[in-house]
């Protein structure tokens, strides 16, 4: 229900926008909710991998309850519809990527569950037959997607300017 509950909030931020949301080139990020979110973001192309390969669903679980909390954060802390101009855009950028995330990370956790169910390890391979190579990244990281769902194809150029934007950690 958490999970749930945070893709209704984010959904509902943008049927009180008027038109139709364009993601910015760029984003403008300045506060520590925003960074955190953006780097929770940023993950889901790394967990997804790590799940696949170790047939641990435990890990998409917790990254995507790790991440709602995140979002819950910046939602309390960054106001969205009352911010203006380039935030504004940013937030809302940093709202879509989220709701695109906890759709996909909860439509690839149930099929991993269902896929469980099946055989007690999936064969070597499987995931070719449930899920679709988008893309790999310059560390080799791989994006897959569920043959079913196609929604974060365009997401690679969002998350590739989510990413130089963020501080360098210390």
């Amino acid at each position: 229900p958490y999970l749930q509950n945070s893709y209704v909030r984010v959904r509902s931020i943008f049927r009180k926008i008027e038109g139709e949301f364009v993601a910015p080139a760029e984003l403008n990020l300045s506060e520590d909710a925003e960074i955190h979110l953006a780097r929770m973001l940023v993950r889901f192309a790394e967990v997804v991998p790590s799940t696949l390969d170790d047939c641990r669903p435990n890990l998409l679980a917790a990254y995507l309850y790790d991440l709602a909390r995140a979002f819950h954060s910046f939602y309390e802390a960054c106001p969205v519809l009352k911010s203006e101009g380039a935030v504004r855009e940013s937030r809302l950028a940093l709202c879509e990527l989220t709701a695109r995330v906890l759709k996909q990370g909860g439509l690839l956790l149930s099929g991993l569950a269902m896929q469980m169910m099946g055989n007690s390890r999936p064969a070597s391979g499987a995931e070719h037959h449930i899920f679709r190579l988008i893309g790999t990244a310059e560390n080799g990281t791989k994006t897959l997607l569920p043959e079913s769902d196609h929604t974060l194809a365009g997401t690679g150029n969002l998350q590739r300017s989510i990413h130089p934007a963020l501080p360098q950690q210390g």
